[in-house]
Formats: C-alpha cells, structure tokens, sequence
C-alpha cells in the first residue's frame, strides 16, 4: 500500500511541477521518498524541484544527498 500511495504522491507531484506549485511539489516528493525509501526516483525529483526554482546551491545540496543515499545509482 505505501508503494502505491508513494507513486500517487509521485504522479500528484509531476503536476504540481508543471504548475509550478513548488512547495507542493517538494511536499509530495518528499513524503514518496519516505514511504518508498529504497527508490532513488522520488528523491530525485525532490532534488529537481530547487533546480527549476533557479536555486543552484539547493539543487546541488539535493543532488549530492540523493548521491550519497544511492551510490549505487549515480553516473560519472
């Protein structure tokens, strides 16, 4: 059940994106990436919301979380 609300938060937090309704879409994500914790998808786009804010040093914050979360997972 957390995996299927976990993607519903996902598919509701790709909209918010669109809408540019960050704070909501930062919200969902973030609830995603705690009830499914052990897929890097939803950090991610938790990560991609300060980078389409235009807030670099977050984005980066973000992203290097996410890497140190999933070393498994990152990509030279």
């Amino acid at each position: 059940i957390a995996r299927n609300y976990a993607e519903a938060l996902r598919r509701r937090g790709d909209a918010a994106l669109e809408r540019r309704a960050w704070d909501l879409a930062a919200a969902d994500f973030a609830r995603a990436s705690e009830l499914d914790p052990e897929r890097s998808t939803y950090a991610l786009l938790a990560a991609l919301v300060p980078y389409r804010r235009g807030r670099w040093k977050d984005a980066e914050a973000a992203l290097a979380s996410v890497i140190e979360r999933f070393p498994g997972e990152a990509e030279a």
